[in-house]
């Protein structure tokens, strides 16, 4: 009887020490996936705001070509030249059109971010 009685306290603490140690592990799981969940996204969020900066920075750049294209352009007719018709007026046009498909790019990009953020 004695015997039987020591084998039940010993299973019944073995559950018990197992079921702490479980309790434990699957505690420490949580707290790993909730950190990285938390941390992964931090990280979206700001690549996405330095993809917003980059799309800013080529806005701008954007803006300046323009800029440039049309004082070239005024200065040529001054001059009598169709600006279009030149090497200088294809380039303008080439540059601001590979600008322009970047900020797309950047805009498609953050939009893309934005989505996988909000997926974790």
């Amino acid at each position: 009887m004695k015997l039987q009685k020591f084998r039940e306290y010993i299973y019944t603490n073995t559950n018990l020490s197992l079921d702490g140690q479980l309790k434990d592990q699957g505690q420490k799981a949580q707290k790993l996936y909730l950190d990285g969940r938390r941390d992964a996204k931090t990280e979206m969020v700001n690549a996405s705001r330095h993809m917003i900066q980059a799309q800013k920075n080529l806005e701008k750049l954007l803006r300046q070509i323009d800029d440039a294209y049309s004082r070239a352009k005024r200065n040529a007719k001054d001059m009598g030249v169709d600006i279009d018709k030149t090497k200088a007026g294809t380039n303008f046009k080439r540059t601001y059109k590979e600008v322009q498909d970047y900020v797309i790019d950047a805009r498609e990009k953050v939009s893309f971010i934005r989505k996988l953020a909000n997926k974790i």
